[in-house]
């Protein structure tokens, strides 16, 4: 074997072992790009389950603290948390740049609007506006305005999350 044959098969074989790693890596990439993106959209998928179960709860105890006070129940408390609301794998969702390609501009409006809304201020509110109640320092018809208006506000985060899981789960 000549030199010149020698440097040949040397270059061919190393540019086929640089091709073949090469090849070797982009699609370990794609096969984990892939999982990745599936693990996530399921995560997300039982993230948004455990938010409806948790609006579903909170809607309950609205609609019972409104029953109440329409019949002059003074002791009457609703508890609500929305800290315990779950953003984890939204937020890891958005991060990986996945948002736009299964929720349109509108949906991210509306999400991002209730996540907004349901924060510690509106907690505070419903538990100060019972205690007016209670103690007699506030009319009916506030108590009932504010109380409907947050179960509303549940129930419009109720089918906005029913709607978006259906879009990442076709």
């Amino acid at each position: 074997m000549t030199f010149l044959q020698q440097t040949m098969a040397t270059l061919i074989g190393t540019a086929g072992g640089f091709i073949g790693a090469l090849t070797l890596f982009m699609i370990k990439e794609w096969w984990q790009s892939r999982r990745f993106r599936e693990d996530l959209l399921k995560n997300l998928s039982y993230e948004f389950d455990y938010n409806i179960k948790l609006f579903t709860k909170y809607k309950v105890d609205l609609t019972e603290a409104i029953e109440a006070v329409g019949t002059d129940v003074r002791s009457v408390y609703v508890f609500i948390q929305y800290d315990k609301i779950a953003r984890f794998f939204a937020t890891q969702f958005y991060q990986a740049g996945l948002l736009a390609h299964y929720i349109d501009t509108e949906d991210m409006q509306q999400w991002d609007d209730f996540l907004i809304s349901m924060n510690h201020g509106a907690e505070v509110h419903i538990a100060d506006i019972l205690e007016k109640w209670r103690s007699s320092n506030i009319e009916k018809e506030q108590v009932f305005s504010a109380l409907k208006y947050e179960r509303d506000k549940i129930e419009s985060a109720i089918k906005t999350t029913k709607r978006l899981k259906k879009k990442i789960n076709p």
